[in-house]
């Protein structure tokens, strides 16, 4: 497995410092996983790195995380140091990250965004096809709704 190791985090923040015990990486689960990943400081590709790994176990300092096919270019050495030092930051202690490239076994915070989108989308789509002024303006005009054009509203 390949593994990313940030440099030593400042004096002062050992293991666990000023975190609970509850707030460790070992037992990662991968609710705990979508919610840390919300707060870590992480945009771009290293963003996208963390959203579509899950938690595979943890034991100490060190993280093994699941991620998808299809994501391997995602696992550069810049990439794995800025999440391992932003889960450092997190956790108030260096992270060792390793990854192992598999099908996830539950949702990816990644693939549950995704699904939580979808179903805005079709919740979007069922609105105006069933919206009575819609279905008057397509049955007098002989058209039907384009439901890759309907976008949700916040």
């Amino acid at each position: 497995a390949d593994a990313a190791a940030p440099p030593a985090a400042e004096p002062g923040a050992g293991a666990g410092a000023g975190k609970p015990a509850s707030e460790s990486l070992t037992g990662m689960t991968p609710e705990r996983w979508s919610t840390t990943m919300k707060e870590l400081a992480l945009s771009g590709l290293a963003r996208e790195l963390a959203l579509h790994c899950e938690p595979a176990g943890g034991f100490g300092s060190t993280l093994r995380l699941r991620l998808a096919p299809g994501h391997e270019q995602l696992t550069t050495t810049r990439l794995r140091t800025q999440l391992a030092e932003a889960l450092g930051r997190r956790f108030g202690t260096p992270v060792t990250l390793e990854f192992e490239i598999a099908p996830p076994v539950t949702d990816t915070p990644a693939r549950a965004e995704r699904r939580r989108e979808d179903a805005r989308q079709r919740a979007a789509v069922a609105a105006i096809e069933n919206d009575d002024a819609v279905r008057a303006i397509c049955e007098t005009f002989g058209t039907r709704v384009d439901p890759r054009l309907v976008q949700p509203v916040d």
